[in-house]
């Protein structure tokens, strides 16, 4: 068999192992949090590496030092457990009310607590006693307090499930539409509908009148990124403003440009952005405004 044949066949076994990795990196580079979005993907590629190994178990190798040769799932759960193995992960999804569901054929919602093993729920359930009201050395009675409300709205929850006045909301919530997929091999998937500012609004106007604790935790872990994508497309803006032309531009000022260049919805459309002038005629008019009410 000629050696470019064994080329081309491990390039095909490649482009199928990494398919799924490429997928969930364009899903989590933009600039809308989804945090809680995260568990799913990752046993999502748990399940794909587990799958490519099993089918090809040529294709596994014998590290430095190893006696065995391990696979690619070996290789994934290794980096994972150095990167994203937190307590945030499992919490977001608990606390996304996209991933909320119906037990035994009921008509509740729950939070999918059964989804994430006796470890997670402990860790999630510990960090959110510890966003809402801090732990550790120099707690106060009022922090352990509040400590103890978090932790019974926890408990109460996953007990109840979402108040009757609030279930209105859930199919609205959780639904998914069916879309075709065209990168790579054409697949179907499901994908869910409400944006991140839906479910926030859940939690902040009707979840927080029986879950206060929780609604706040929930406000602050939802609106993570889970990436830094955001953050670096703000620095090639940065790179474009305050440059080496204009290092008179005092950084208040450039602060506000970034903000107003990244925010505007004006911005967004390539052939509607902003010039350099309008943006600073508009940012004078707003501090003429605010001079004129001083």
């Amino acid at each position: 068999m000629p050696p470019y044949r064994d080329i081309y066949a491990n390039s095909k076994k490649y482009a199928t192992l990494m398919q799924p990795v490429s997928d969930a990196i364009h899903q989590f580079e933009g600039d809308r949090p989804s945090i809680g979005q995260v568990l799913k993907v990752q046993r999502a590629l748990d399940a794909h590496f587990a799958e490519f190994d099993k089918q090809n178990p040529d294709m596994m190798v014998k590290p430095r030092g190893n006696k065995e040769a391990v696979g690619v799932q070996s290789v994934y759960e290794q980096r994972r457990g150095s990167t994203l193995s937190n307590a945030l992960v499992p919490l977001a999804h608990a606390l996304d009310p996209i991933n909320f569901v119906q037990l035994n054929g009921g008509d509740n919602w729950f939070p999918p607590f059964h989804e994430l093993s006796k470890e997670e729920r402990k860790d999630a359930r510990k960090l959110a006693a510890e966003v809402y009201a801090g732990n550790g050395e120099g707690a106060t009675e009022e922090d352990r307090r509040a400590d103890k409300e978090m932790l019974s709205e926890w408990g109460t929850l996953a007990l109840m499930g979402v108040p009757d006045d609030c279930k209105e909301h859930m199919e609205v919530l959780t639904a998914r539409k069916t879309v075709e997929s065209k990168a790579g091999n054409s697949t179907t998937v499901s994908v869910q509908i409400a944006g991140i500012e839906a479910r926030l609004m859940f939690w902040s106007q009707h979840m927080s009148v029986q879950y206060p604790a929780l609604a706040n935790v929930a406000d602050r872990v939802l609106r993570m990124h889970t990436t830094t994508c955001a953050a670096e497309r703000n620095w090639s803006l940065w790179g474009n403003i305050f440059s080496k032309a204009r290092n008179r531009l005092a950084q208040e000022r450039a602060e506000k440009l970034i903000y107003i260049r990244q925010n505007d919805d004006s911005n967004k459309g390539k052939g509607s952005r902003l010039s350099d002038e309008e943006v600073v005629m508009t940012l004078l008019a707003a501090e003429d405004e605010k001079s004129a009410r001083v």
